[in-house]
């Protein structure tokens, strides 16, 4: 786990590469979290060798009377491309990507897209709070400062590696995982290409 914190730490920003084939199946349709060779950018093709994570649920982090849930079939994330981003006030490249992630928000959610951020590690409700209204995000964060829900990705997914971003196909099987800040261009064109994948009959979204 620290090794690979490591490696993200030291080559992000190098070019990325693929994960295809065996390295990249899912077992038994749950997520298995894969780093061929330290990569931090990780591409779970084709559909059919992706894998569901764990619940991704927690309190709402504007409203903590309200639980927000992924898993919810009638909730505004089922049948959507869902961008899970894990963030915290406390992190830098936090603070430089977010303006990058709304951007994206903004620019496909008419297709179907949803962004969901996990605030980790963050002790300061109120700070967090204020991160976000001050950078005008309009989608809703999960607040988790001991970091459950980030666990309940499952897979051994590199929970010290913050940020951290998944995007969810339409029947929310991790299509793919960015440990790095991105910018609007980086993350776009994945969003855009995972919300034009045609959408499989008879398969509901979420885990089974």
């Amino acid at each position: 786990m620290s090794r690979l914190a490591f490696v993200v730490v030291t080559v992000a920003g190098l070019l990325a590469g693929c994960s295809h084939g065996d390295d990249a199946v899912a077992q038994g349709g749950t997520f298995e979290f894969v780093s061929p060779g330290g990569k931090t950018d990780i591409f779970y093709n084709p559909p059919d060798h992706r894998g569901r994570p764990g619940s991704v649920a927690g309190p709402d982090l504007m409203d903590p009377g309200r639980t927000v849930s992924v898993d919810d079939p009638a909730g505004p994330f089922a049948g959507r491309v869902v961008v899970l981003n894990v963030w915290g006030q406390w992190c830098g490249p936090c603070r430089a990507e977010v303006n990058a992630l709304q951007q994206v928000y903004d620019n496909t959610r008419a297709d179907g897209v949803a962004l969901l951020g996990i605030d980790v590690r963050d002790n300061n409700r109120q700070a967090a709070q204020d991160f976000v209204k001050d950078h005008k995000v309009t989608y809703p964060s999960i607040y988790d400062p001991a970091m459950r829900t980030m666990i309940a990705f499952g897979g051994k997914f590199p929970t010290s590696v913050i940020p951290s971003t998944l995007v969810l196909d339409r029947q929310h099987r991790v299509a793919a995982v960015f440990l790095r800040e991105l910018l609007a261009e980086d993350l776009q064109p994945v969003v855009q290409r995972v919300a034009a994948e045609p959408v499989e009959p008879h398969a509901p979204p979420g885990p089974q």
